[in-house]
């Protein structure tokens, strides 16, 4: 079986805006600037799609290219978004945490042949997903 994305059909990871650590809007913005997404694509479907900057691709009409500049990979700027929210890593261990509480995101990745996963972990802003479970 060969697996491959069909062209005009991204592989979404929709953010819940009601529960959890993502209803703060600094914390989906910080998501954008410090997520490594082809990183994220390798690990959850085996690199098999590319970066979907919005709902439409390049082969569909109406794609406009200038959504590919709207974020950029700026682990950096994604600090700063959480330090002004609030988010402090008060012990440097690349965690942030409010109120006491760790910034723990789950993830949820149907991929081919695979379960529903939806493992739990700390984020850190930058391209290591070492973190993540296997």
């Amino acid at each position: 079986m060969c697996l491959r994305a069909l062209p005009g059909q991204p592989r979404p990871l929709f953010i819940d805006t009601e529960c959890g650590p993502t209803v703060d809007l600094a914390v989906r913005q910080a998501l954008q600037w410090g997520a490594p997404q082809q990183q994220m694509i390798d690990a959850m479907w085996g690199g098999i799609y590319d970066v979907a900057y919005g709902p439409l691709t390049p082969e569909m009409l109406g794609y406009d290219p200038a959504v590919e500049t709207m974020y950029g990979y700026d682990p950096d700027r994604a600090v700063q978004i959480l330090e002004e929210a609030g988010w402090v890593d008060a012990d440097g261990d690349g965690i942030y945490e409010r109120d006491g509480r760790p910034l723990n995101l789950a993830f949820n990745a149907m991929g081919f042949n695979r379960n529903l996963e939806a493992p739990r972990f700390p984020w850190r802003p930058g391209p290591s997903l070492a973190s993540a479970p296997t």
